[in-house]
């Protein structure tokens, strides 16, 4: 297979590999356009709020993520709302990779931790479905996990001639778990499509670790208990949690409050 490609074990669901250089992240200049609307505002360092309509073969949907500039070093943060979520998952280059979103942006894991899940690590309780997660430092916690997810999981295991103790998320379809690194290209890869599909270069600035950011910053929006969100993914440190994913940040709160200013 050539170096410039990316391929994973989504057999029939594989859209191809991305050519690598179609996976440059793109760097975002203070007051650059961003695609057909809206603009980067340098005052803060951010997005000040970018809405407008998408269009392309994902639909027209309404685009409203958030960046923040990341202090001391180059790249933006970036708050994907829930539909952005849907949109990203919906562009993974392969199964696997959609599986691997999922995990990262609808139950909160880190890259490594998704790397890590098994369909044993899913439980059946009173209070919904969970995820048994040994995550950073050796910690263990309990992530909360959509049904919908629950069932892509256990279905991506029932076609597979793997154990359920290994994990789910497989590269080019080893029986080995994925890297970090291997999730990085394919969120590069989903990124690039996105940036054709919704002309918005600022898709071009989402990591893996933004994942884990919009779902906290998506449940404070919710109205989640932060103390419980700070559980649920497994922080340690309530401080940084406040600084780095309170919702005050999500497209969602932005969207919310310029609701009630009648002419924005």
């Amino acid at each position: 297979m050539a170096k410039d490609t990316v391929r994973g074990p989504g057999d029939h669901h594989d859209r191809g590999a991305t050519p690598l250089a179609h996976r440059r992240r793109h760097r975002l200049q203070p007051r650059f356009p961003v695609g057909r609307g809206g603009f980067v505002d340098d005052r803060r360092g951010g997005l000040g709020d970018h809405r407008r309509q998408d269009s392309g073969a994902l639909g027209a949907r309404e685009s409203c993520m958030n960046l923040r500039q990341h202090e001391g070093r180059d790249g933006y943060k970036v708050w994907l709302s829930s539909d952005e979520l849907d949109q990203l998952i919906e562009a993974a280059p392969n199964a696997s990779a959609g599986i691997a979103f999922a995990l990262g942006g609808r139950c909160g894991l880190r890259s490594q931790e998704v790397a890590d899940v098994t369909p044993k690590d899913i439980q059946h309780t009173d209070a919904g479905p969970i995820l048994r997660v040994v995550g950073k430092g050796d910690k263990y916690r309990e992530a909360w996990i959509p049904d919908q997810l629950v069932t892509r999981i256990e279905t991506a295991a029932s076609f597979r001639d793997m154990p359920d103790h290994l994990p789910i998320v497989q590269s080019s379809g080893e029986s080995r778990k994925v890297s970090t690194r291997t999730l990085r290209r394919w969120i590069a890869d989903a990124a690039a499509e996105l940036v054709i599909e919704t002309d918005d270069d600022a898709w071009a600035q989402v990591s893996f670790h933004d994942l884990r950011r919009s779902w906290a910053t998506n449940l404070a929006a919710a109205g989640v208990d932060p103390i419980l969100v700070l559980d649920v993914g497994g922080w340690a440190d309530l401080e940084t949690f406040l600084d780095h994913y309170r919702g005050s940040y999500s497209p969602e709160a932005h969207r919310r409050e310029r609701e009630k200013v009648a002419w924005l």
